[in-house]
């Protein structure tokens, strides 16, 4: 998906020990590297503002307006119009998985 995601430290951590278990391979040292060079540690403001660095907003396309959508142990960002372009398929997609939990 074209989007950030962003880990509380604590789920980091896990992930890290997750990658960190994996078998040493060169497909798990390239996804060690890949999620190393595709990640950055980020702090909260005074006001409790987050700065993303501008690369990471360039990747996945972040101009202006953003979507913060939570999935429960992370928050993934958005640019707000691909989000909601996706809105509709999104519902259609989970709808099996919708339906047996109400």
């Amino acid at each position: 998906d074209p989007c950030l995601l962003l880990y509380p430290l604590d789920e980091w951590n896990q992930l890290a020990e997750s990658l960190n278990a994996m078998a040493r391979n060169e497909a798990a040292r390239n996804a060690v590297r890949y999620v190393s060079d595709n990640s950055t540690e980020v702090e909260l403001d005074s006001h409790g503002r987050l700065t993303i660095p501008r690369e990471f907003l360039k990747k996945v396309r972040i101009e202006r307006e953003v979507a913060v959508v939570g999935l429960l142990r992370y928050v993934e960002l958005w640019p707000r119009d691909v989000y909601e372009e996706q809105n509709e398929a999104r519902r259609i997609a989970s709808k099996g998985v919708l339906d047996s939990l109400f």
